[in-house]
């Protein structure tokens, strides 16, 4: 996001509104009608020939259904109140995710943001879209080789084999190449993570030309997702759901797709070379993933 601060309106849960329009007009509608019957049933009472005393019950059921409107009214407040409050701390906690998930130079801080939107996704659920869009386009702005993000990180990387032919050196070369490429940075990987475990609902998952070596996908939802052009090179993604995947042209040389889900996936010009489809041997950097 090259520091800058987005701002994104956050949505909201468009059936609000509506509820606490009618949360008014219920509870109006029921003190009116308690006072009407209170006030009907008391011309039924014994005595009610009596005007005064008729008056005076009247003047009394008429003071308790204004009493019960005003109770309600207060309720129906409360809870509107609880509900502004609720919202007004969830824009805040969005602004301060945005405002870490900038950070240049702390990637400590920038998880901060990530998980913070996690949390604003599982506690309002109408903002989940909008959500998935920012740690998206995160993504793409720090893994697309011509984004400035991307370019800023690779300026920190040593030179790396992902651009040479993966069968120059024959298949071990390959083998060993990818193994000793550098993990996926720990900020991308949490941004992936997020995005593709439930409960997060999100829109059509757009990461075509994004540079995602040896990231972690294991039972990761990527279904419908774009990612033609990716760099899958090493990535362990097996048992991902890849139903209607477009991976046209994508490097997913030794990648580990055991169990994986590839029904109706897009595969034309993928690199598959050295890709697990199958088999069971254990993923070459298996040792310390939780």
């Amino acid at each position: 996001m090259s520091g800058q601060r987005r701002t994104i309106v956050m949505t909201a849960d468009g059936s609000r509104h509506g509820q606490q329009r009618t949360s008014r007009a219920a509870a109006a509608l029921a003190a009116v009608a308690v006072g009407l019957g209170v006030v009907a049933v008391g011309g039924w009472l014994p005595g009610a020939d009596d005007a005064a005393a008729r008056a005076a019950l009247q003047s009394g059921l008429l003071a308790a259904a204004a009493a019960l409107l005003a109770v309600a009214g207060g309720l129906v407040a409360l809870v509107e109140t609880r509900r502004a409050n609720e919202h007004t701390h969830v824009r805040e906690l969005y602004t301060r995710a945005i405002d870490q998930l900038g950070s240049e130079e702390n990637a400590t801080v920038r998880l901060g943001g990530i998980y913070a939107l996690e949390r604003i996704a599982k506690d309002s659920p109408g903002d989940k879209p909008t959500v998935a869009k920012v740690l998206a386009a995160f993504i793409r702005e720090n893994t697309m080789s011509d984004r400035p993000g991307a370019i800023r990180r690779l300026q920190d990387r040593p030179a790396s084999a992902l651009d040479s032919d993966p069968t120059a050196d024959g298949e071990e070369g390959w083998t060993g190449r990818v193994i000793q490429l550098p993990a996926l940075d720990i900020d991308i990987q949490a941004a992936l993570t997020v995005l593709t475990q439930p409960p997060m609902t999100r829109p059509r998952l757009e990461l075509t030309g994004c540079d995602l070596v040896r990231a972690d996908l294991r039972k990761a939802d990527l279904s419908e997702a774009v990612l033609m052009f990716a760099n899958l090179a090493g990535s362990w993604m097996t048992g991902a759901k890849l139903t209607r995947t477009t991976l046209a042209m994508a490097n997913l040389t030794h990648a580990w797709l055991l169990g994986a889900d590839l029904t109706d996936a897009m595969l034309a010009g993928a690199k598959l070379v050295g890709a697990d489809l199958g088999g069971c041997e254990p993923h070459p950097y298996e040792a310390g993933r939780d």
